[in-house]
């Protein structure tokens, strides 16, 4: 299923590589809709760290970059916090960049950053409160950060000619040394079963918004969902979700349809630094949202030198 769908789409996917970054063309969104880019896993620190300060965070995005420009948005899950808060958790892997890294991610195009994941909260509450801060500084939106459950499930709603796109933001899975608290600075991690009742009542009282579930959730490095994730798929489009997004096994998993609607179960790593080869390899969503139909189009990512790039 996964290799059909991205042979299909590569073809389209390279027509808008070369219509945004050889053309160089600012913007190719559609007219009749909202194009968003989905990337993965996005780490700023350990061994992205050197290539930082040596030729900066705007470097790191450099072949990209040209695409999140033509996109109306572009999502990343942001998997560190951005803060000059030194104050670690009790973790195997513990991460933090710095504070100035936010104002970069906004000028290579990202606009919104995933917070829902197991190591944005690695320098602890104070850590993650200035992370969010700085990323509202920069112009960046948030997504999956709240001072208690409800404010962390609010979705993002992205806008434009009439159309709108709700983007929800969970991590679902056990988050080593964290206890999201109730009411103070926190991520949305739920299981999936909160969070259906949360996208069923949206659904019900905004109709005319398109869904998006932006999940972190699966097992690191296995290639395929596990039967849960399967069956909770299946849960979250009969709720109204319309497009699944996901990522935290650092590798690609499968593209599936379920019912007229697309999973994607994991897109893979985006800026990481890990030396598994299946963790160099990745996928970029670009969905165009219209109010009659959503359209799909999918990059082939390779990570070459901890960065992001297009295949020869």
């Amino acid at each position: 299923m996964l290799r059909f769908f991205i042979i299909i789409m590569t073809t389209l996917a390279l027509s808008l590589h070369t219509a945004c970054g050889g053309a160089g063309v600012d913007n190719n969104s559609d007219p009749d809709g909202i194009t968003i880019v989905f990337a993965g896993d996005v780490l700023l620190d350990r061994g992205i760290a050197p290539i930082i300060r040596r030729h900066g965070v705007e470097y790191l995005f450099r072949d990209v970059s040209p695409v999140f420009h033509c996109a109306d948005f572009t999502i990343v899950n942001l998997e560190c916090p951005i803060t000059d808060i030194d104050a670690p958790l009790m973790k195997k892997y513990i991460f933090r960049a710095d504070d100035s890294c936010a104002t970069a991610l906004a000028k290579v195009g990202i606009t919104h950053c995933a917070m829902a994941n197991n190591h944005i909260m690695d320098q602890g509450q104070s850590g993650l409160a200035d992370t969010y801060q700085n990323i509202l500084d920069a112009g960046l939106t948030p997504i999956g950060y709240g001072l208690n459950d409800s404010a962390r499930l609010e979705p993002a709603i992205l806008q434009k000619n009439g159309v709108k796109v709700a983007v929800f933001n969970d991590c679902a899975l056990s988050v080593e040394n964290y206890d999201s608290p109730f009411d103070a600075p926190g991520i949305a991690n739920v299981p999936i079963s909160k969070l259906l009742p949360v996208i069923s009542d949206f659904r019900i009282h905004h109709p005319d918004i398109r869904i998006v579930a932006l999940l972190h959730w699966g097992v690191e490095f296995r290639q395929s969902p596990n039967p849960s994730q399967r069956m909770q798929a299946a849960q979250l489009f009969a709720a109204g979700t319309d497009v699944i997004v996901g990522h935290h096994p650092h590798v690609i998993q499968d593209i599936d349809t379920i019912n007229g609607h697309t999973v994607y179960y994991s897109i893979g790593n985006f800026v990481f630094d890990q030396r598994n080869p299946l963790g160099k390899k990745a996928l970029m969503p670009v969905i165009t949202f219209r109010k009659d139909t959503i359209l799909h189009k999918v990059f082939e990512i390779d990570i070459e030198g901890n960065c992001p790039t297009f295949p020869d």
